[in-house]
């Protein structure tokens, strides 16, 4: 292969990456959500185990950004992000979806399990105070919401739908 060839294959893959990452937060990105959510319920089906898919919304941001500004914003998704993927296990996947909104894919998990880890990532996601380093004292309001597969759904369009439905009654104080 020539230097060339070599050259053009390393931007491919480059592409491909920055496709799947989301470059605000190192997370993976709403592309790559497609393509993993599949292989779960695929994976769920067939070896017959559940999975817990989870939503967490910042409250807020857009009234936040003319105090602080996008650049710290951008500081607060990605520290946010950061956290999310802590929280995670070696096998859970944590997506940025956009819009201060996250999606983690937690494999292998029962409701109540996903629920014990939304109930603790959600508390240390509002009991910190964000963004000190910059001279800024954030506090989160943060929505988080569960669904269960197969319990809520059995496709990705299912459980996206039951999980949407289920962040709507979040926000509204009815769950």
């Amino acid at each position: 292969m020539s230097s060339e060839d070599y050259s053009a294959e390393y931007h491919r893959l480059l592409r491909n990456l920055a496709s799947i990452t989301d470059d605000c937060t190192g997370l993976y990105g709403p592309a790559h959500l497609s393509f993993i959510l599949d292989a779960e319920v695929s994976r769920s089906e067939r070896y017959g185990y559940q999975f817990s898919l989870l939503a967490i919304t910042l409250e807020g941001l857009r009234e936040l950004e003319p105090s602080i500004g996008r650049l710290a914003i951008n500081t607060l998704l990605a520290d946010v992000g950061q956290t999310v993927k802590a929280a995670c296990r070696l096998i859970d996947f944590a997506f940025h979806y956009g819009n201060g909104e996250f999606l983690v894919i937690l494999p292998q998990t029962s409701k109540g399990k996903g629920s014990s880890f939304m109930s603790q990532l959600r508390d240390s996601l509002i009991r910190r105070v964000w963004l000190t380093e910059q001279g800024h004292n954030v506090r989160l309001n943060v929505s988080v919401g569960m669904v269960n597969h197969p319990a809520d759904g059995r496709t990705k369009a299912e459980l996206l739908q039951s999980l949407d439905k289920t962040m709507y009654l979040v926000r509204n104080g009815g769950r």
